[in-house]
């Protein structure tokens, strides 16, 4: 799964790239139009009927319990959540990781954001966490003002 979401993000990403922001970088609400369901398309949202349940995540070692789109914060094994509740909890999931990416970037990087880009880094944040993002060669690059080689640098992970 991971590499269909790595492919993604690089072609959102590098389509986006040439195209500087208008009026600085997007806002939450500007990319989570576009986030929130590509997030809820690539995770899933395994329900049955209205009732999505927790279950263990056993790719991440330990494995995690974890409920609707990937949410695992103060998830426990039994927890019970409607589709509508679960789509709530990942636009705050979503705009958490989107935060965490943001708080990363110097006044270059943030002024580099296209919609398109921001997305693109937002989804890799969400998949393998703000500290593995922020510390990475494609926030360097972002940070020096090098949209294309951000987006490059994606496909590392």
């Amino acid at each position: 799964m991971i590499q269909s979401i790595l492919c993604a993000v690089f072609a959102i990403c590098t389509a986006a790239a040439p195209v500087p922001p208008r009026n600085g970088a997007p806002t939450w609400p500007e990319t989570a139009t576009h986030l929130v369901p590509i997030l809820e398309q690539e995770e899933g949202l395994p329900c049955n009927g209205d009732r999505c349940e927790a279950y263990l995540d056993r790719i991440a070692s330990p494995p995690v319990p974890t409920i609707c789109s990937g949410i695992t914060v103060g998830v426990r094994m039994g927890d019970v959540r409607t589709r509508a509740e679960c789509r709530a909890d990942l636009r705050r999931e979503a705009q958490r990781y989107w935060q965490g990416f943001r708080n990363s970037l110097t006044e270059t990087g943030y002024l580099s954001l296209t919609v398109w880009v921001d997305v693109a880094f937002s989804s890799l944040t969400y998949n393998i966490g703000i500290g593995a993002v922020s510390g990475s060669t494609a926030v360097r690059r972002l940070n020096a003002g090098d949209v294309r080689g951000a987006c490059e640098a994606l496909t590392w992970w």
